[in-house]
Order: C-alpha cells, then structure tokens, then sequence
C-alpha cells in the first residue's frame, strides 16, 4: 500500500488526491493523513510535507497577508481571505470559486507539526517558521475560531460551529502547549483559546452541528485528535453504527447528496477510522474485521474514496491518498 500511497507524493512533500479524473489538485488536510505512515517508515519525508505546508504559508502571508489581514479585521466576511486548502500541484493558489473557509485546515496544520515536534523531529526550522505558527495562531484567536460559520471538512456551505472542526484545532493547541512547555522553542498558545473551543465543542457533542446528530467526521474527535471523553467515545461510536456504518463503508451523514444513487455514498475512510479506534481501545478482532471489509473490495491496493450505495463499484477518486494513509496506519497496528 505504501507503493500506491508513494506514486501520489510530489517532489515537494504534497501529495495529489488521487490519480482519478476528477481530483488534479492537493488539499492541506488529505496531506495530514497520507503522511501519517511517514512518521514510522521515513521521518524525513514527514518533515518535509509540514516545512511545505509552513512554506506555502509563508508564500500566501508575503503575497496577500492572509494572516495578518485576518488578525487586523478579526471577521471573515469572504472565502478568498482564508488561506486556501484546495491548493493546485505546484502549490499556487487555485483562482476558481471554492470553500475554503475550513477552519479544521489549522487544525491539522497544528496538529501535525505538534505530532512531528513531540516525536523530536525539529519541523520548525527557524524563527521565520516560528512565525507563521505563530500567525496561524493568533489569527484563530482574532476570528474566535470556535464562533465561525465554516464549511468543514466537507466543503459544504457554512454552517456554525462544527464539532469536529472546533475540535481539531483544540487538539492542535494543547499538543503545541505540550510541545511548548517540554521544549520551550517560542511558540504562543493562550490558554482561553482552549478553554473556549472547549467549552463550545462540549456544548455541540453529541451532535456535529446544531442541525446535525450524526457524521462521520465525529470519528476524528477520538482518532487522530483524542479529544472526547471514553463515555463520549461511546456515544459517537454507537451513532455511527447504528446510523450511519454500511457494507463497504460509512456514509458521511443522513441524507448525503454527494454520488448519491439510490442512496448516500459509502465512504471507505469511515472504516479506516473505526478500525483504528477499535484498536487503541482494545477491541483487535473489531479492528481486523473493519481492515476486512476495506480489503474485500479492494484491488492491487487502490483504495478508493467511496462506493456507491449498496453496491461494490467504486467512484473514480481511486485511489484516494487520504483512505490509504489511514488504511496503511490501521494495518500496521495490526501487524504489532
């Protein structure tokens, strides 16, 4: 799987979405999830997708103050003045239309270098690199991140707040707090941005969103972010698959329009995502039975993006990079 996952990889550390007909670009969060097997199997190489990640930053703050502007308003009033996570393959900034206020996006970018910082190795090069962490923060901070009308890790139209956007960027800023406190290297986490995301995530859960109850993006709150209670746990894994876990895949919420034939899409992430929960929490037979139904259908490897409903013929986003680093995380947990 590795093999595959490596033909998506750039030059630069990025990674394309899939090799399918529709996806010809990169996005900052799917860039999260194909490196994570990179932490075990070459270090090096996960370094370099986050010094990316910081460069591209670094571009779009030197070329249009997307930070800076930002903490200067305090509002997002249009979606070109968010840092764009729908990038094109030479890391320019894609001009059509787009979602892009996807506040989850700093989430993970935080998350990652936390991760990577905490494993000891040195993503932050340099004070340069320390800055524009620093901006991503204090721009969080100037919006009040937990109150923005957001489009998620869907791409869908706004909504406020998200549950699982709320919580990734949580998560980042206590790993960075841990990071900072162990390492001292200058990183500025104020402590009311935790308290408050916080506080707000705790009044959303169970529910992904006011008008939500279930979706699939609450897995991400217990794995990668660890960032509910065990009873919370309970409850997100319990809707999950009483509503929303399907044969070949999890649907990402009741009523999904997105490839919708004759009912909602199953995404084969969700599996991934299940097996690897079911694993930190003991339950390896679970585990190895969601591994099984992902590699049923799977040919050479090509993990897709979803299958349409009821059935076992993929969509053309296949392979996709974000289904294969978390299937290739959940197989090596089960090789231990």
């Amino acid at each position: 799987m590795l093999e595959v996952l490596n033909k998506l990889r750039l030059n630069n550390g990025f990674y394309k979405a899939s090799t399918g007909s529709e996806y010809h670009y990169t996005w900052l969060r799917d860039n999260f999830y194909c490196s994570i097997p990179e932490l075990w199997n070459n270090p090096k190489k996960y370094i370099q997708t986050y010094r990316t990640w910081i460069d591209y930053y670094k571009v779009v703050e030197r070329k249009y103050n997307k930070f800076s502007a930002l903490i200067a308003k305090g509002k997002i009033d249009h979606a070109y003045e968010f840092p764009n996570v729908r990038i094109n393959l030479d890391l320019t900034e894609t001009i059509a239309g787009w979602n892009h206020v996807q506040i989850d996006t700093i989430g993970y970018f935080l998350f990652g270098i936390g991760t990577g910082e905490d494993a000891n190795l040195e993503v932050i090069r340099d004070e340069v690199d320390l800055d524009i962490v620093n901006k991503a923060i204090q721009m969080l901070d100037a919006i009040q991140y937990y109150k923005v009308s957001e489009c998620g890790a869907w791409e869908e139209n706004n909504e406020n707040p998200r549950a699982s956007s709320i919580g990734s960027i949580v998560a980042g800023l206590k790993l960075l707090k841990k990071v900072e406190d162990r390492l001292h290297i200058g990183l500025e986490i104020p402590e009311h941005l935790i308290t408050k995301g916080e506080e707000v995530l705790n009044n959303i859960l169970p529910k992904e969103t006011p008008t939500r109850d279930y979706d699939l993006t609450q897995l991400f709150l217990i794995y990668p972010f660890n960032i509910v209670t065990k009873e919370m746990e309970d409850i997100i894994i319990n809707n999950i698959n009483t509503y929303l876990l399907k044969e070949n895949g999890v649907i990402r919420y009741l009523s999904d329009e997105y490839y919708n034939i004759n009912g909602e899409a199953e995404w084969v992430m969700g599996l991934a995502y299940l097996g690897i929960i079911y694993y930190k929490r003991g339950e390896k037979l679970k585990a190895k039975h969601m591994y099984n139904k992902i590699m049923k259908t799977s040919i050479d490897y090509n993990i897709p993006e979803l299958y349409y409903s009821g059935t076992s013929k993929k969509n053309e986003n296949s392979p996709l990079g974000w289904s294969l680093g978390l299937t290739i995380e959940l197989a090596r947990l089960l090789c231990k």
